[in-house]
């Protein structure tokens, strides 16, 4: 590791001198002192107290033929539902946008209907304000029709009195 410490193995003693003082869990992973059964028994003998379960297992060799088939179940076990969840995951993802395009969709028409609701009612107030300017227009035609007829009226009286006027 390029540390001095690790490489002369003094953190290693450190450990090994606190360990049998510290009743926590251990895994002491040696492999030739543990393949050996003399170092293995004085490995033990730092573990002495009572507070230590004290359980070794030295497998050799091919596994048994049921333990790799339970192994294989297992593992395939593992792939399946990892599968499955990935699938769930993708089903789920593929309805979430769905429901997306869905509201999108529904956004979109109420807006377009909307628009069109706005169209129409500002046609209709447009038609509405032309009525109302063509009633004015009308009512303001007549009543100007009745002036221009009194203007006549006032113009036909004069010329009468100028004849008149005339003939004295």
């Amino acid at each position: 590791f390029g540390l001095p410490p690790l490489e002369d193995f003094s953190v290693r003693n450190v450990l090994q001198a606190f360990a049998p003082v510290m009743p926590r869990h251990y895994v002491v992973m040696e492999v030739r002192n543990n393949l050996l059964p003399a170092e293995r028994e004085k490995v033990l003998k730092r573990f002495g107290t009572p507070s230590f379960k004290k359980t070794a297992c030295v497998i050799m060799g091919e596994p048994p033929k049921e333990f790799k088939a339970d192994q294989h179940e297992k593992l395939r076990i593992a792939k399946q539902e990892k599968a499955e969840q990935a699938w769930m995951a993708k089903k789920a993802e593929l309805a979430r946008k769905k429901a997306a395009n869905e509201r999108a969709k529904q956004i979109a028409n109420q807006r377009k209907e909307a628009e069109e609701r706005r169209k129409k009612m500002v046609d209709e107030a447009k038609k509405r304000l032309l009525e109302d300017e063509a009633k004015k227009a009308e009512e303001g035609d007549a009543e100007t029709k009745p002036e221009g007829d009194a203007e006549k009226k006032d113009e036909e009286a004069k010329e009468e009195g100028k004849e008149e006027a005339k003939e004295e």
